[in-house]
Formats: C-alpha cells, structure tokens, sequence
C-alpha cells in the first residue's frame, strides 16, 4: 500500500522534524498536529488520514479521548502509538486506547513505515508484541473479567469529578509523577524552564497543594493522571475528564 495519509499527532517539537523528514523519505505523507485537543473534526475532514500516529509517551484522558475518536470514525482512522519505552504499562494503555501498533521512539523509519502501513491494510502489529509478553496477556484477561462482572452491577469504584488542569498542566503534572525534572519538562515541551515554575504554581493552586510530591498524589487519587500499574493506567485515563 503506497501514498498514505498520516496524521502524527507529536507534541513534543524537538523530535517532529526527524519523524517528519524519515516518514517522508519512506514515501508517507505527513500532517501535524502539536496535541490532541489540535484534532478536531474539521481538521480530520479535511486531511481525510489514513493512519494516526500518536505520540503517547504522556498518557492521559486527552489520548484516549483521541484515539476512541479516531477507530470511532467511519470509516476508522488506524492508531498507531509511539513513545519512549515500549513497556507492559504503555502496552496496555495503547491497547485500551484502541492502537494497532505501539513502537519506541527509536525505531528505525522502514521498520515504523512497515507498522503504518500494515495498520492501514487492516492488520494488527501490536499482537506480535503481545505473543512474549505473557503476564501482560494474564493480567488483560483478568482486566476485560473484571470489566464484564462491574457491567452485570454497579461499579464499586466511584467514578472521579472532572479535572480542573488544563490538558498542559495535566502534562506537566504527569511528567513530574514519572521523575522528570522542570528543565527536563521544558526541554520536552519546548517552553521555558520558567514556564514549568508558572504551570506548577497554578497547578498547586488549583488542587491546593502543598508541593510537587502532594499534587501528584491528589491527581493520582482521582485518576487524573496514570501510574505504571497496566490496569489503572488504562481505567484512569478513560474515567477521568480535562478541563478546557
């Protein structure tokens, strides 16, 4: 299959010239979008892709809002993820996101062409990934049962009220939960360190916080931000809601 249309969803502006350039030279024709919430569907309509390429190596409810919304279309849009560590927690959250690939951010071009278009054909690399994984497997099932038996009654677990961050707090918020420093954040982000300070106090403020340690565990209590756990990163992220 030649001439495909993708859409990279790829936030962080440091790494999209080098994944444009490489897709590109792989014969794909690349359309960006800076974030999720960029997607809208005047934008679908008009780039009309025929796979999306999803950077998810910050996981949260504006990806899986995204990605529900792309294999949701008629026809779907094929997601394929991309992230930093193709991990058991990141594999599970690209499968409960609706991916049909989920590749490190160091794959090679032919090798992340080759995922695309496989996506695009109808087929699903992420099961070859799967196929040595075998607790992930275990712990999937397990996940789907317990998913069936809360639909035969009410859900034990109330759901979390909707999220007063902004999608980029929540981001940023996100990255301080997986160890990542404020000038590390910035470099990612391509913003200010500065800028990092400014979205951490406002974050604080909104949860009434009383530092960085505090404000991840808040978040974390009501699923607004995913842990490494498989199970509750995919829960979380669907049940929770961002404010605009």
């Amino acid at each position: 299959m030649t001439g495909l249309r993708v859409l990279a969803v790829a936030p962080r502006v440091r790494d999209w010239q080098r994944l444009q350039d490489a897709l590109a030279d792989e014969g794909l024709e690349i359309v960006r979008a800076s974030s999720p919430s960029a997607v809208t569907e005047r934008l679908l309509e008009r780039v009309a892709p025929d796979v999306a390429l999803v950077d998810v190596t910050l996981p949260g409810p504006a990806v899986v809002t995204l990605a529900s919304a792309l294999v949701g279309r008629s026809p779907a849009v094929p997601v394929v993820a991309l992230c930093d560590t193709v991990d058991d927690a990141r594999l599970s959250f690209a499968i409960s996101a609706g991916a049909r690939a989920c590749l490190p951010g160091n794959v090679t071009p032919s090798v992340l062409a080759d995922a695309i278009r496989e996506a695009a054909a109808g087929g699903f690399p992420l099961a070859r990934d799967l196929a040595g994984r075998t607790e992930l497997v275990v712990n999937l099932v397990s996940e789907l049962q317990r998913r069936l038996r809360v639909e035969d009654g009410p859900d034990p677990t109330p759901s979390a009220g909707p999220c007063p961050l902004t999608e980029r707090e929540l981001v940023i918020l996100q990255m301080v939960a997986d160890g990542h420093a404020n000038k590390e954040a910035a470099v990612t982000l391509d913003i200010t360190e500065r800028t990092v300070k400014n979205h951490l106090a406002n974050i604080f403020d909104k949860l009434t916080a009383r530092g960085r340690a505090h404000a991840v565990r808040l978040a974390m209590e009501n699923r607004w931000i995913c842990t490494g756990e498989p199970h509750s990163m995919s829960d979380r992220a669907v049940r929770s809601g961002i404010a605009a």
